[in-house]
């Protein structure tokens, strides 16, 4: 989805003030770009149970950090512009062009063994890793290209032949770019103070009543529609809280793969417990 300026400036403010968050959480981080990186590296982790470690630094090869479960890997490299010209230009995108792309040629050539670069020692055992794994059937790499701000016309064009090149040796190769990156933080934004209220209509047979509270099963559509108008405010009184930037979010995806723990799927991820001041039926009011 494509974002307007506005949504941009809020969703921009918002991530900045997540990743000064972050940098106050772990001090080891030192830099706003570094923040970016950690924000990143949980996002897009294999799960809680995934080797997932930083890789960035001198001689990274243009590796920021990896993740691998199970011979799946995620590489990636991360961009994004200094924090000054964010706090200065929060409606605007920057715009790169075809040089961000070479960090992600080196790394990729380095990975599949044509490149004999001088790398830190991260990156070497991930090259350990990968030519131990590679020629294993359920073998999967997947490199990630995640830059704050847009590609350019000629990016593009140059993103989607080292795309078509490496699909070949067997390398998904992604783009995430500024819109997939705010988007999470805008969710509800609009409605950010009023007060919660769901009118979620389960029958009566489905609800499991207790004196003081009750268990039931919510369609998914429902949940969703909820936190499209609420965002990440619908879960501030769960009494087990949200992590909205966890590995254990990769868990739950992948719960969600398979026939079997799909079926299971309430019970694994142990659903959300809410205060409510009244409930009616289908109705919930939170307070």
């Amino acid at each position: 989805m494509t974002l307007d300026p506005e949504q941009i400036k809020l969703g921009t403010e918002l991530l900045s003030k997540h990743l000064e968050e972050l940098r106050d959480e772990k001090p080891e981080l030192g830099d706003f770009h570094a923040a970016f990186e950690d924000y990143c590296m949980t996002k897009y982790a294999l799960g809680s149970a995934a080797t997932t470690h930083r890789t960035a630094g001198k001689h990274d090869c243009g590796i920021d950090f990896y993740s691998t479960k199970d011979k799946l890997y995620h590489v990636a490299q991360c961009k994004i512009p200094e924090r000054d010209w964010l706090e200065a230009h929060p409606e605007k995108i920057r715009s790169f062009g075809p040089n961000v792309l070479n960090d992600a040629r080196d790394a990729l050539r380095y990975l599949i063994g044509d490149s004999k670069l001088t790398v830190n020692d991260r990156v070497r055992h991930l090259y350990s890793l990968i030519a131990a794994d590679r020629h294993q059937e359920d073998f999967s790499l997947t490199f990630l290209l995640i830059v704050f701000g847009r590609l350019n016309d000629r990016a593009e064009d140059g993103f989607r032949e080292v795309k078509k090149e490496y699909e070949k040796k067997n390398v998904r190769i992604l783009l995430q770019q500024v819109d997939d990156l705010v988007d999470e933080f805008i969710v509800g934004a609009s409605r950010a103070t009023d007060q919660i209220q769901l009118d979620w209509r389960i029958p009566d047979s489905g609800v499991l009543h207790a004196r003081d509270y009750c268990y039931f099963l919510v369609n998914a559509g429902d949940l969703f529609k909820a936190f499209k108008d609420y965002g990440w405010r619908l879960f501030d009184l769960n009494l087990r809280y949200e992590v909205r930037n966890s590995a254990v979010n990769g868990d739950i995806i992948d719960s969600l793969k398979h026939h079997k723990s799909r079926r299971s799927f309430h019970h694994y991820n142990n659903g959300l417990i809410v205060i409510a001041s009244n409930y009616t039926g289908g109705a919930i009011l939170f307070l």
